[in-house]
């Protein structure tokens, strides 16, 4: 993790564009391991739906950068990453959408790893460091595009 960072350059002169949660959540009409039932109308197919819930959560983090590699590549590059049964989300991320992200760190914490992100915003006639807290998670892909 600690070399993706590193080659995106701490995603310095980037801002956040877009954040997408996902649940694991899902509707049944019967447990995976029970066989299915037919049923002789919608309505009774509805009274057996149930709830399946879970505590698996995605989240893809797209991030638009122009510096690591320039003059080399174009101004315009993008890295998705997707974070895979991820927890602790601060919802202070979603007013971070657009703003300029000034540092990335990784941490790990009881096992999992984690991703802090720092942004930078004017407000009040100053600029402000505002680090999140960590977003852990168990597994993270990464897309690149530009």
């Amino acid at each position: 993790m600690k070399k993706v960072i590193e080659y995106f350059n701490d995603f310095h002169d980037g801002f956040l564009k877009s954040i997408k949660m996902m649940s694991g959540n899902r509707f049944t009409q019967h447990l995976p391991w029970e066989k299915p039932e037919l049923y002789e109308s919608n309505e009774e197919k509805l009274l057996d739906t149930h709830l399946h819930t879970s505590e698996k959560r995605g989240m893809f983090i797209e991030i638009h950068h122009h510096n690591y590699d320039w003059p080399n590549k174009p101004p315009d590059n993008s890295i998705i990453l997707y974070l895979k049964n991820v927890r602790n989300v601060d919802p202070c991320i979603v007013q971070m959408v657009g703003e300029t992200i000034i540092d990335c760190k990784t941490v790990e914490k009881d096992g999992r790893l984690g991703l802090v992100l720092v942004f930078t915003i004017f407000a009040n006639s100053r600029w402000d460091h505002i680090e999140l807290k960590p977003l852990e998670f168990e597994k993270i892909s990464i897309e690149e595009k530009g």
